[in-house]
């Protein structure tokens, strides 16, 4: 049983290798042209998989395709059960479900990290007041509307607030959640994963 979820757990890592390699082939606009059979292979190999998620609602934003990402997860975590069956030789309910909460929140925190470093350099570009930054502000607002608009509806109750304190609220609510939910994420899946089913 170890010996065949290690190996498993190898080949599904593997398969991920394909997926990524897959999906910067997309972002560069590779084509079959310029790398023949193998992107041939590389396709009919990794796109059933990727037509799962892609089929699946709500994984789409505008022009933002959050499809492989999941479908990188989804292989992640049935990657992390395998090897963890491998290493102890059992796996529990209470396990699994560690696993899948600790793959979910890496993600979240990884874009909540994300947020935090747009709010950080749009309050830098707010206090800076250089010509030249003028052109990505409204970028950056568009990305990171959502926490600041939650920050002002949660702290401020005056609707007129200067857009640093919004930018500034946005940030320190960021930043709180990415600190407190880490923690109470760790304790989550303590909990589950000493659960004894």
């Amino acid at each position: 049983m170890q010996i065949f979820a290690s190996t498993l757990s190898f080949f599904i890592s593997l398969y991920s290798l394909l997926i990524i390699i897959r999906i910067l082939f997309s972002w560069v606009s590779l084509s079959q042209d310029q790398f023949g059979e193998f992107y041939r292979i590389l396709q009919m190999v990794t796109d059933p998989f990727l037509n799962i998620f892609r089929s699946l609602p709500g994984l789409r934003r505008g022009s933002i395709d959050f499809s492989p990402l999941a479908a990188l997860v989804t292989l992640g975590i049935i990657s992390s059960i395998l090897s963890t069956a491998a290493r102890q030789g059992r796996i529990t309910i209470g396990i699994i479900l560690g696993i899948i909460v600790q793959s979910i929140w890496s993600v979240a925190a990884f874009f909540l990290m994300i947020f935090i470093i747009l709010l950080a350099v749009r309050l830098f570009m707010e206090y800076s007041s250089s010509p030249g930054t003028s052109q990505y502000t409204s970028i950056i607002d568009s990305l990171v509307k959502w926490p600041i608009e939650l920050a002002q509806s949660l702290f401020f109750s005056d609707s007129s607030i200067s857009i640093r304190k919004g930018i500034l609220g946005g940030l320190l609510l960021t930043i709180g959640i990415r600190f407190f939910g880490g923690i109470l994420i760790n304790f989550l899946i303590r909990l589950l994963v000493n659960l004894p089913i």
